[in-house]
């Protein structure tokens, strides 16, 4: 009888061996796939057939959300985007690599602007006036704010609010042209609207281009809406603008004083801590072009210190915080007069900072791409980036610290078909890869 039980007891414990390896099988492959918790690190990109959406830990999965001209995807937390087509179209696709059925919704036409809000409804203006929220589970569509009046920016603020850069329509001699209004706060709530930041216009008299604002980021919890002081000058404009900074807690707008601050007026210039309302990441400099006088550090926007990162001699773009907000990953390269030579040289990589030492790691070296756009993915262990070869060819790369890469999706649309995303995909040397593409986790 005892030897008996002891053979039972040896294979229960045998058993519980082979379930805790297969256990950590399971684990490992769905921890590789991106699937555990239902979590899923999804890239959706614009291709010269359509817009797709791909799995970065498995790029084997990967499917064609719709076909035909897009641009500007937005992924919400829970698995949907929302995207638009070249006469302003709005559409909602839910992301499943699985079932593979028809999820897409016409969502509305003569868009503006639209944004996801923290419960995954869809928050959107038209060029005929009013701001929506469309439900995306319900398909239900509700009206926020009637009027002539329209939204071309919406940023989430803090306790049920938006912020949202506020336009009208007016009667020009041979068109209709949008006029500016100035940045206004919303109340999800009470559907309260109020001016926070007016629009300034030209005063010949005082010799003063006035006020243009527009958002550039807001700070982690909500606090700080930092934005762009634009004079009613194009041409001045692309040259770079000074801050703003209005504080939801005070109700009060400043200019930062900080003369050494002036910026180009891109949103992926721009990175807000993830732990710090008062700190954001910023490529300071002035002029348009990206190969020249672009300082990548870290301004506090409590006392107005600019702690610069890079050094001299280099250029640098689109900073990105690490989720605990100790690291920043960023592109670099070689300062250099010529732009073509620049873009053309290859020398454009992907370095991170370590914010606690202030050590520099160069994370990728190609000798056959320019490398730019970096975000973290999978808990700041691994970064996506965009490499743009020879041809002006993209593509989304994974890669990580010890220098691994895979290609996860090429062929994204490029330069030469910028005609169908926007004639302002490329300036001097910036990308406005938002129209394009968009990275995050979703829950499926």
């Amino acid at each position: 009888m005892k030897n008996l039980l002891r053979v039972i007891f040896v294979l229960l414990i045998f058993n519980f061996i082979l379930y805790d390896i297969a256990f950590a099988k399971d684990r490992s492959y769905a921890l590789a796939h991106g699937k555990e918790d239902n979590k899923i690190e999804v890239a959706v990109v614009i291709k010269d057939d359509g817009i797709w959406a791909v799995n970065i830990n498995n790029p084997s999965e990967k499917i064609m959300l719709n076909e035909g001209a897009y641009r500007e995807p937005i992924i919400s937390g829970n698995g949907y985007v929302a995207y638009r087509d070249i006469k302003n179209n709005l559409y909602v696709t839910k992301i499943d690599f699985y079932k593979k059925v028809e999820n897409t919704t016409n969502v509305d036409d003569s868009i503006t602007a639209y944004q996801w809000d923290k419960d995954g409804n869809l928050i959107y203006s038209k060029s005929t006036g009013g701001v929506y929220i469309f439900g995306v589970k319900d398909k239900t569509k509700e009206i926020f704010t009637g009027g002539k009046e329209f939204y071309t920016q919406i940023l989430l603020g803090k306790d049920n609010s938006l912020f949202a850069t506020k336009n009208i329509m007016k009667k020009g001699n041979s068109d209709n042209y949008p006029f500016p209004l100035g940045i206004v706060k919303l109340d999800l709530a009470t559907k309260k609207e109020k001016v926070v930041i007016p629009y300034i216009p030209i005063s010949s008299q005082n010799h003063d281009l006035g006020l243009d604002p527009k958002m550039a980021t807001i700070s982690i919890n909500g606090v700080n809406l930092i934005v762009w002081c634009r004079p009613n000058s194009a041409s001045m404009t692309a040259d770079g603008v000074p801050i703003g900074v209005y504080n939801d807690e005070s109700n009060k707008c400043r200019e930062v004083l900080n003369e050494e601050i002036i910026v180009l007026t891109y949103e992926d210039m721009m990175s807000a801590s993830p732990i710090d309302d008062n700190l954001v990441a910023i490529i300071n400099g002035a002029y348009r072009f990206m190969n020249v006088d672009k300082t990548l550090g870290i301004l506090n926007l409590e006392d107005e210190s600019f702690k610069k990162i890079t050094k001299d001699g280099e250029v640098a773009m689109t900073p990105s915080y690490s989720s605990d907000g100790r690291k920043i990953v960023y592109s670099a390269s070689t300062y250099s007069e010529n732009l073509q030579q620049w873009e053309n040289s290859n020398n454009q990589h992907i370095y991170e900072v370590n914010l606690e030492n202030n050590e520099i790691t160069k994370l990728t070296n190609s000798s056959v791409g320019w490398d730019f756009y970096p975000n973290y993915i999978n808990d700041d262990s691994e970064f996506v980036f965009i490499r743009k070869d020879k041809e002006n060819k993209f593509s989304l790369i994974k890669g990580n610290r010890e220098g691994k890469e895979q290609v996860i999706i090429n062929n994204i649309l490029h330069l030469d078909d910028s005609a169908s995303i926007n004639e302002y995909f490329w300036y001097y040397g910036h990308y406005d890869m938002k129209k394009v593409f968009h990275n995050m986790e979703i829950t499926q």
